[in-house]
């Protein structure tokens, strides 16, 4: 089928649709009365087929439109929804991208009304717009969730999860941080977060939510986790963070813990009541010396406290 080339005229002419020419791949579609049918004229591959044919092609040529997205084109070309609209396309070699659509009429006076569109890729686009959202969810200094987005993520969970799963909150200070920044300088005080941050990215699991809540203070959320378990990562927490090692002097970092957890059977309750009582437990931890651990359960406020590298369980 050639494209009659008074209706690449019509288009050329028309400046409303000049933005069509400038991509490199672009669209004509024909309505068949006969068939009750949209049939696409593709100008890279110069192939008449059915709408339907179009949207599932597998040819090298093409590129697949994710199924949840192909109503978007059915819409787009039946004049149900107007562009322009985001769809996404895997390539027959398994690459996944995004492209912009869009279709307009045109009137071709041997024809009838035909359609003239284009597809832009905008993969780049999509990717720095989510590299600049996942910038907005994180701290810039550790990479760890930030207060707002550790916050959504927990209450979100909370709200959602199995009656059946307990999971525990960690509220973590790092001991006389202050003096740090005020004896060694604050980019040595800049260096000391981002080595507590890497820790937990080691001690954790990736489906933990690891939080900067603010200046030296973190938190931890642990999801799907037994009582038990939460006590020896706790523990483990507490003595790893004496292990690491700083070559520019001899500061030793400590932290105090305070943590709560959140048994099976138990629905209802939001970060900040968790939060509360976590925190609570981190104020007795440094009112009782600092450098140590105190858990505490959701209900009630009483707790042991467990120096760092001490044996036995905690009572609650």
């Amino acid at each position: 089928m050639d494209v009659p080339v008074r209706f690449i005229d019509s288009i050329v002419n028309n400046p409303l649709l000049m933005q069509f020419l400038v991509h490199r791949w672009f669209f004509l579609l024909e309505y068949d009365p006969r068939l009750d049918q949209l049939r696409v004229y593709d100008t890279r591959s110069r192939t008449l087929e059915t709408l339907d044919a179009y949207l599932g092609s597998e040819k090298p040529e093409h590129a697949t439109i994710f199924a949840e997205d192909r109503w978007k084109m059915r819409a787009l070309l039946t004049g149900e929804l107007y562009g322009p609209l985001e769809m996404r396309f895997v390539s027959p070699e398994g690459v996944y991208y995004s492209r912009e659509v869009d279709a307009r009429p045109v009137e071709d006076p041997a024809r009838g009304t035909l359609y003239v569109g284009y597809a832009k890729d905008i993969t780049d686009q999509k990717n720095q717009t989510q590299e600049l959202l996942e910038q907005a969810r994180h701290d810039s200094l550790t990479q760890l969730y930030n207060n707002r987005t550790g916050k959504e993520l927990i209450d979100r969970y909370l709200q959602a999860k199995d009656p059946y799963a307990s999971c525990g909150m960690l509220v973590i200070d790092l001991d006389f941080f202050k003096n740090v920044n005020d004896c060694y300088g604050h980019l040595f005080g800049d260096k000391v977060l981002q080595e507590f941050a890497r820790l937990l990215r080691t001690l954790f699991r990736s489906s933990d939510i690891l939080v900067r809540f603010g200046g030296d203070e973190f938190v931890v959320f642990l999801k799907d986790i037994p009582n038990t378990t939460l006590l020896q990562k706790t523990r483990q927490l507490s003595e790893s963070v004496q292990q690491v090692k700083f070559w520019e002097n001899d500061y030793r970092m400590t932290c105090s813990i305070g943590a709560c957890f959140l048994p099976e059977n138990t629905a209802g309750y939001s970060f900040d009541q968790l939060f509360e009582n976590a925190d609570w437990a981190l104020y007795q931890a440094k009112q009782n010396g600092r450098n140590q651990y105190v858990f505490c359960d959701n209900l009630r406020r009483y707790a042991q406290a467990v120096p760092a590298g001490a044996d036995g369980c905690v009572c609650h």
